[in-house]
């Protein structure tokens, strides 16, 4: 598995703008929400448990260390941490940095 810090850069390479981790207290819920922006979710410890609306069908995941979700803007999803909690790194992109990187050729 890759190190924190090699999520980290590796996100920021992909074109994220916003990248920072984070740790979920055992237990944690996040209500069911939507953000304006892509977002890329890369478990480093714990578990995370991912409901996330896609195409009219809520479609869940059970994340694991190395394991990462790409979330786009607009999708409704809620999170649930695991019993031992989660940390995790978060990669956000705005959508005028995704059509910049689309334009110079990069995939995504």
């Amino acid at each position: 598995m890759k190190s924190e810090e090699t999520i980290v850069a590796d996100l920021k390479l992909e074109g994220y703008d916003n990248v920072y981790a984070w740790d979920a207290p055992p237990d944690e819920i996040e209500e069911e929400h939507e953000h304006p922006f892509e977002t890329k979710l890369v478990i480093v410890a714990g578990e995370m448990r991912i409901n996330v609306l896609r195409v009219d069908k809520m479609e869940d995941f059970t994340l694991h260390p190395g394991q990462e979700i790409e979330i786009n803007r607009g999708e409704r999803h809620n999170a649930t941490a695991g019993p031992e909690g989660c940390r995790y790194v978060v990669g956000e992109m705005q959508l005028t940095t995704r059509w910049k990187r689309l334009a110079k050729g990069y995939k995504l």
